[in-house]
């Protein structure tokens, strides 16, 4: 029986190979690396819905989007205390994912540090209370 070749990992690229991975072609796509099977992946944000540009190129203005299904924010599906919707609500943002294309969402991250002064962790889930209390600066 013929042996799947296993796809590249990091150790099988170059330095070169793996910044291209975190560098991008383009606001929404990765660059493919084609001699290691790695393909170019589309990315758009989320977590709302599948927010995709016309264009891979194209700008962050809202009317510069393909139509889409806008979901309720996350804390507002938590409300209702029904897991369910949540559950209902990832499978249709997956189902328009692969339809149009879409690799990955972007979703919200979570902050694991108290310190909130550097780059976008001001705008991430605190993950605790503490954290939640320093956004507002030092004291």
């Amino acid at each position: 029986m013929a042996k799947t070749p296993r796809p590249a990992t990091a150790v099988d690229l170059t330095v070169e190979q793996q910044a291209l991975l975190v560098e991008g072609v383009d606001a929404w796509q990765t660059n493919s690396i084609a001699d290691q099977g790695v393909r170019r992946l589309f990315i758009t944000d989320g977590p709302h819905g599948v927010r995709k540009v016309r264009s891979s190129a194209g700008s962050f203005a809202i009317g510069d989007n393909e139509t889409s299904t806008a979901f309720p924010p996350a804390v507002t599906v938590a409300s209702s205390w029904n897991p369910d919707n949540a559950h209902a609500m990832g499978e249709a943002i997956g189902r328009e994912a692969r339809a149009a294309g879409v690799d990955v969402i972007l979703g919200p991250g979570v902050s694991t540090t108290p310190r909130t002064r550097w780059s976008r962790v001001c705008s991430a889930v605190p993950s605790c209370a503490a954290s939640n209390r320093s956004a507002s600066g030092p004291r």
